[in-house]
Order: C-alpha cells, then structure tokens, then sequence
C-alpha cells in the first residue's frame, strides 16, 4: 500500500481479511489497513481534541480488538467489511474513553478525599469503598457554626463525627473565612 493512500475500499480489505480468516496470520498489508482505517477514524470530531499519546493507545487497541474479532465477519452475510472493521475501531476508542474516564472519576475522588484515604499504598480504592464513606459521612454528618478571627464572620462548616466519636472536617482543604480567607474557629 503506497504512503500517499488515505482511504480504502472494500474491495482492497475483503480479500486480506480472508487470507486472515484462513491463515490466523495477519499481513503486513492488512496491518497497514488496519492502522490507515484507526488513524482516519482518529481525526473524525468525535476524537480530535484528545491527546496524542490517548489516540496512539486507543489506535492499537482498536487494531487489537479488529485482529480478535475480524475472523467473526461473514462475507457470505455481507460484503461490507469496511463498515464492519470501522464499527469495531469506533466502538473500541469508546471503550478505551470509557476506561480513562473512569480512571480519572477515580483519581479526582481520591485527590479530593485524600485526608481520607488510608496512608497505606497496598489498599485499593474504589468506588464502592467511596459509596461506603459517602453513607458513613452521611448518616454521621452535622453542621457547626465558626466563626472567623480576623473579620468575625458567622458562618457554617460541615463536621462529622467519626468512629471514634471526635469530630472531623467534611473535606481536605482547611476551612478559610469564605470574605476575608482568615482562620476560623468554633463558636
């Protein structure tokens, strides 16, 4: 395949991927269309402001996941491999979105409770962990009134009272006078 080729057609990939289905070795030449078919569906808006190093990762698994499930595809049942090909490529970078976004729900929780977060490396974290923190805080949660030093300002911050029957605060940030960011103390 010349480097100057920027699209396919059914024609060029269905006898490749039966030389595939036969052999279960994969040709240079059906890689290339592989890569060429998850690189121009990379560009597409759906994916284009994601980065570079995301859309390399989601453009090998989608020449992973074409590989594992290419041998599925029927030619008797349809002459459209093309479409078929290029809806595994656009469901595997969903999927591969998915994960990482995921994955950063998970990172942006533990950042945002990390007082919370056992110091122990070897503890995982998960969802379901967090869920059970959420009920606890919850069903244990009360609101006290501070008071600011610096201006006197009232106001009110979110407590709750932990196993051990003392008094925690709700976040990980250290609360601040919401006017004037002065230290605040209980009233």
């Amino acid at each position: 395949m010349s480097e100057s080729k920027k699209y396919l057609t059914n024609k060029e990939i269905i006898p490749e991927l039966e030389k595939y289905k036969k052999t279960g070795v994969a040709s240079e030449k059906f890689g290339e269309q592989l890569l060429l078919l998850a690189r121009n569906l990379s560009h597409k808006s759906n994916f284009i402001g994601y980065t570079q190093d995301w859309k390399e990762d989601m453009i090998s698994l989608s020449v992973f996941m074409c590989l594992k499930y290419s041998k599925n595809f029927d030619t008797e049942k349809s002459g459209n491999a093309f479409s078929y090909l290029t809806k595994i490529i656009y469901n595997s970078f969903q999927s591969y979105l998915n994960t990482q976004k995921k994955h950063s729900n998970i990172k942006k929780e533990c950042y945002n409770r990390k007082d919370f977060v056992p110091e122990n490396p070897y503890i995982s974290i998960d969802y379901q962990s967090l869920k059970r923190w959420d009920e606890l805080v919850d069903k244990n949660k009360k609101e006290i009134n501070v008071k600011c030093a610096k201006c006197g300002l009232i106001q009110k911050q979110e407590y709750f009272i932990n196993e051990d029957g003392k008094e925690a605060k709700m976040h990980s940030t250290n609360y601040s006078c919401i006017q004037c960011k002065g230290t605040t103390t209980k009233i």
